[in-house]
């Protein structure tokens, strides 16, 4: 099978399309520099070799590297390239070395760090970045990040303690006490201003205490010291006494909801029957 390459020199055996490299920054050996009306325009498959003047590096960094000329020209296509960028601290960051240069070589390895609070988007507090010849790879970038609460009534089922932006968590509240939903666990959102949505609270659980006593009544069952949100008890009335109300209460949030009252009706009944014997 007859490769591309070998289709090309076949196509263009004989033609000179490659004329003298012009390269920027760049030269030819002393040789070919001289006697360049000679070897130019060069042939198919003929290679030279270049290198860069100081300040400037080949984009594979060696000092020699070697071009072939091809139908379509010289490949690879020569070029040298600063051998250093300028560069800027970066932003909610600063480069962990003192830096004091403002341009750094090329396939330099930089590491910086971000500042309190921010993270890299690898959610590391430092990161490593390689001066290439579009600028910094990957750019160094510091972004504002979520952190667990430190509050003790908050249980956090994940071993993080950085979060990036978007990233949810599931909390749980400790015994005793209840998210603001007045559930058992919650979840909340890292926002990109690097704090949590909605807020993760975990309230204190509301108690009541006793059921209030009623007149010409009692608590059916008795009561106990303490109720928690939720619990209900009913009243009796005593012999003689009618209940009047919803017989039973509930806590909600540490308050009895209203009680029944107990209002005598045999006794007013027994007095009706004594006036009407008198008229």
């Amino acid at each position: 099978m007859v490769s591309m390459v070998d289709l090309v020199e076949t196509l263009y055996k004989g033609k000179k399309p490659c004329d003298y490299p012009a390269i920027e920054n760049g030269k030819l050996s002393e040789s070919l520099e001289y006697h360049k009306n000679y070897y130019f325009p060069a042939s198919v498959g003929q290679h030279v070799d270049y290198h860069c003047v100081d300040g400037y590096s080949t984009p594979s960094g060696y000092h020699w590297v070697r071009i072939v000329c091809s139908g379509r020209g010289w490949f690879p296509e020569p070029k040298c390239l600063s051998k250093y960028i300028s560069t800027m601290q970066p932003e909610n960051g600063y480069f962990s070395q003192s830096w004091k240069k403002r341009t750094f070589q090329l396939q330099k390895e930089v590491s910086y760090r971000c500042l309190t609070g921010f993270v890299t988007p690898e959610g590391q507090e430092t990161g490593v970045i390689r001066c290439q010849e579009n600028g910094w790879t990957p750019p160094p970038k510091c972004i504002k990040s979520c952190k667990t609460s430190h509050l003790d009534i908050l249980t956090h089922h994940t071993n993080k303690t950085v979060f990036m932006p978007e990233d949810i968590i599931e909390y749980g509240c400790l015994e005793g006490y209840q998210t603001a939903d007045k559930m058992p666990t919650g979840t909340t959102r890292c926002g990109i201003n690097g704090e949590w949505s909605p807020t993760p609270q975990c309230l204190g659980e509301y108690y009541c205490e006793p059921p209030p006593e009623i007149a010409n009544g009692s608590i059916a069952g008795g009561s106990v010291q303490q109720y928690r949100h939720g619990d209900r008890k009913q009243y009796e009335c005593n012999t003689e006494f009618k209940l009047v109300g919803s017989q039973e209460i509930e806590c909600i949030d540490g308050q009895w909801s209203s009680p029944p009252s107990c209002i005598g009706y045999l006794s007013n009944t027994n007095h009706l029957k004594y006036i009407i014997a008198i008229v």
